[in-house]
């Protein structure tokens, strides 16, 4: 997941079919793992013929991925975010690093 792309419509069309099958089959938790992916991109908005900077608390908020937890408070479900940075030279590792969290969480 590209931070840039946090907040959008497929996020909410995602999110709602996640809430919806939670609540249908009563699953408490959801983990999202997020194959986050560091962007390079300097946003920056068009305003006539220039180009200015995104205000940083615009992007700061839509780039942090924990911000689901006013989800989780509103829905009653627990919901873990997994943000670890995603490199796809190192997808094995990635993968079982994050199989190794949940099994030790949920022993705990």
């Amino acid at each position: 997941m590209k931070e840039l792309w946090y907040g959008d419509r497929r996020d909410r069309v995602k999110w709602g079919a996640l809430i919806y099958l939670a609540n249908e089959f009563d699953i408490p938790c959801i983990i999202q793992v997020a194959y986050l992916r560091q962007g390079t991109d300097d946003p920056k908005l068009k305003v006539g013929n220039r180009e200015v900077a995104l205000p940083e608390e615009v992007w700061n908020h839509f780039s942090d991925l924990k911000h689901i937890q006013r989800l989780a408070t509103k829905t009653g479900k627990l919901i873990t975010v997994l943000d670890e940075p995603f490199h796809p030279m190192r997808r094995d590792y990635y993968i079982a690093s994050i199989v190794s969290k949940n099994h030790e969480d949920t022993r705990s």
